[in-house]
């Protein structure tokens, strides 16, 4: 399958996208001396502050405060410059990479069965049921494409998920995970949560583990407890531990709560000893997590990252569907960017074979679908 659409996409490569992308290609170019202009002159006041603020230093030696206050500002002048410098290119590149994409990313993906982009259908909701990360609160998504085919529905999107918390000058907010999301639901429901996570990532595993540390924080504290109340102790002094030690019990409960997983998962050891040397597999049943994670699901697992560029993928069967999470920090579905020429065939061929191993993903379960009888 990964290849059949390989002709279609190239035809209309050359007949379509071909002539769109020489006339960006002179707007790029455009851009492009517009931002080394730019950078030469950001360049040129930085140093021209650097050089300002040392002849400040060498001249006027009775003048400390004079001498202080224009140093100073000729720094805050030149770090402001070399800021510019990092942040013009890489705004000018995103600007580029949507105004290409707003252009051509129809025609691109005209060859592939029932594809549309805009609205994915991935909630929040089905993000957490998965298991597959740690603790958000914002969810972002961009790059959002649905499709039906085969009478297989499957939702892809790049996605951003974060935790913040305070706001204002407290505010803080970390990545809990950026990169692409695919959700395939299935007919035949899966009675064992089961998850896929690569080495290092494993999500659930330190879940369990960080649960299983305040069980034992809490059973510590609950001996304490029996022992303080043992007779001959200061009265005081018992009120105050067993005081504080409810209040710790009760919060470590409330946090086992909101954190524990509605699911326990075991280890599963697989015969593939490559895939796991590479990957955790956890599952709440060790018959279904096998008949789950065949070879042929390694391979096109493989596939999958490989067409993406990335070690960090995860995956969880889950209820009605399953859900693939793969970790990048590049732009994904790109069909070019402001520094690579639009000649060039690299970012066009990334972009296929990242469509193409979803669909490859698809025709396996479309397959796997016709086999599942008996894990019902």
């Amino acid at each position: 399958m990964r290849h059949s659409y390989r002709k279609e996409f190239y035809d209309i490569y050359t007949n379509k996208l071909l002539p769109k992308f020489i006339k960006y290609e002179k707007y790029r170019k455009k851009i492009i001396t517009e931002v080394v202009l730019a950078e030469i002159f950001f360049l040129i006041i930085a140093l021209g502050s650097f050089w300002i603020s040392i002849i400040t230093v060498m001249n006027k030696p009775e003048e400390t405060a004079f001498k202080f206050w224009c140093f100073m500002m000729s720094l805050v002048v030149a770090g402001f410059m070399v800021f510019l410098m990092f942040a013009s290119p890489i705004e000018s590149d995103k600007k580029f990479r949507k105004k290409l994409k707003d252009e051509c990313l129809s025609d691109a993906i005209a060859c592939f069965e029932g594809l549309t982009k805009g609205y994915s259908g991935i909630t929040n909701s089905q993000i957490a049921s998965s298991q597959l990360f740690g603790e958000f609160n914002e969810v972002y998504l961009d790059d959002q494409f649905y499709c039906k085919y085969k009478n297989v529905e499957f939702s892809a999107s790049e996605a951003l998920l974060k935790y913040i918390y305070d706001s204002g000058k407290n505010r803080t907010e970390y990545n809990a995970f950026k990169g692409v999301i695919i959700r395939i639901p299935m007919k035949k429901k899966v009675n064992a949560h089961t998850i896929i996570t690569s080495k290092g990532d494993d999500i659930v595993m330190k879940r369990n583990i960080l649960n299983g540390f305040l069980i034992f924080l809490m059973s510590l504290l609950l001996i304490f407890m029996i022992i303080y109340a043992i007779p001959n102790r200061i009265f005081g002094e018992k009120i105050i531990f067993n005081a504080l030690s409810l209040i710790f019990l009760v919060l470590s409960c409330l946090h086992i709560i909101r954190k524990q997983n509605k699911i326990k998962l075991n280890k599963l050891k697989l015969e593939d000893v490559s895939f796991d040397k590479r990957f955790c597999v956890q599952s709440q049943d060790q018959v279904e997590g096998r008949y789950l994670v065949t070879p042929a699901f390694m391979e096109k697992l493989n596939n999958l990252q490989m067409s993406f560029g990335t070690k960090d993928i995860k995956c969880a069967f889950f209820s009605d569907q399953i859900m693939f999470a793969i970790s990048t920090d590049k732009n994904l579905f790109e069909l070019g960017n402001l520094f690579v020429p639009l000649s060039n065939s690299k970012q066009i061929n990334e972009f296929y074979n990242e469509i193409s191993s979803i669909y490859d993903m698809i025709d396996y379960f479309k397959l796997y679908e016709k086999t599942y009888r008996h894990c019902e």
